[in-house]
């Protein structure tokens, strides 16, 4: 992950934080959050983990299955809204988590698909290490390694107020 992209993540954090807690809907399921038309409205992926329980199912399974140790910072890192998209024909929530006061060098990335149940992601390591989680497809890689570079054309669709769900492929 890219330091910068880590800072962009926690000023939105900490904007959001400030700004009006109340604008993200606390206790929203994934389901619920991939209908989430508007950025500004879009839960936080802490919420959805908290209040979901295939969400939680689904991540300890994918990142156990790669030899991810539980993090101390998953899943209370910091974090932003998520942003749904479209992959093929599947609706996703994609976000990004890094270790508080760490974010630089090591972070999350992920993409969640509600009606599978599957999470799928990339665990940025501090030496430099990608491991990837749940399998991810080609074109599932592809999304999650664009939503982590703020200079995709999904950032700057996504920064510019275009309708949710983005499309990623």
């Amino acid at each position: 992950m890219k330091a910068v992209s880590h800072l962009g993540l926690a000023a939105m954090f900490v904007c959001g934080v400030l700004a009006s807690p109340l604008l993200y809907a606390k206790g929203s399921t994934a389901a619920a959050a991939a209908a989430c038309t508007d950025a500004g409205k879009c839960p936080y992926f802490s919420d959805i983990y908290k209040a979901d329980a295939a969400v939680r199912s689904a991540f300890s399974e994918a990142m156990g299955k790669a030899g991810i140790k539980k993090l101390s910072w998953f899943p209370k890192g910091v974090n932003a809204p998520i942003t749904p998209i479209l992959i093929g024909d599947g609706t996703y929530i994609s976000s990004q988590m890094c270790e508080p006061h760490n974010c630089g060098a090591q972070g999350l990335d992920f993409l969640y698909r509600p009606d599978q149940k599957r999470a799928v992601g990339r665990l940025q390591s501090e030496e430099g290490k990608s491991t990837w989680f749940g399998s991810p497809t080609p074109a599932e890689q592809k999304a999650i390694v664009e939503m982590a570079d703020e200079n995709s054309a999904i950032n700057k669709a996504l920064s510019a107020g275009k309708p949710l769900p983005l499309r990623a492929d």
